[in-house]
């Protein structure tokens, strides 16, 4: 009888941490669905005071954003950045000889500006291949920059560029 009601007892009070969880993350959904619209708004106004300001470069102001209107874009597409890294990538040729192959991921900011800024390497594969993607990010056009309710602001970018070796020919793919 003593056993039965322990476990009664924990199972109610399991039911009921159950439920005062549900209620406290339904108040949290409700508060944030209710806030988002005020919070967009006061980003919009801080955004748009930032760029009134001289120093907006200011890099202890970075924003952080779950979504965009627009996507910052390369000029022409995504075809038109694939033909420029195709046209602009060189397999380093000791790498070519060593068989180095792999991905190369790079980071950077396209900024309200629409110019490539805080180039990171994320991923190597060796040195030279490394160099040699952020040489070509380097030498990249200026994008059309990203858009958060209508205003430009800065977003990172990942693009990875892969290294493969083609055995069959004497060409160096990537």
């Amino acid at each position: 009888m003593k056993i039965k009601l322990t476990f009664l007892f924990i199972a109610f009070l399991l039911c009921g941490a159950m439920w005062s969880q549900k209620t406290i993350s339904d108040s949290i959904i409700k508060m944030i669905h209710s806030d988002s619209c005020a919070l967009e708004r006061e980003l919009d106004e801080t955004i748009t005071e930032w760029k009134k300001e001289d120093n907006i470069n200011d890099e202890s102001r970075t924003i952080c954003v779950l979504y965009l209107e627009t996507s910052p874009t390369f000029p022409g597409g995504e075809q038109a950045m694939l033909k420029f890294i195709a046209d602009s990538l060189n397999y380093p040729s000791s790498a070519y000889k060593r068989g180095i192959e792999g991905r190369v991921v790079v980071r950077f900011v396209i900024d309200e500006t629409g110019e490539i800024t805080d180039i990171t390497l994320l991923r190597g594969i060796d040195e030279e291949c490394d160099a040699e993607v952020i040489r070509v990010v380097e030498r990249m056009p200026r994008w059309e920059p990203g858009k958060l309710n209508g205003i430009k602001v800065p977003v990172y970018f990942n693009l990875p560029i892969t290294f493969r070796l083609n055995p069959n020919s004497g060409d160096q793919t990537r």
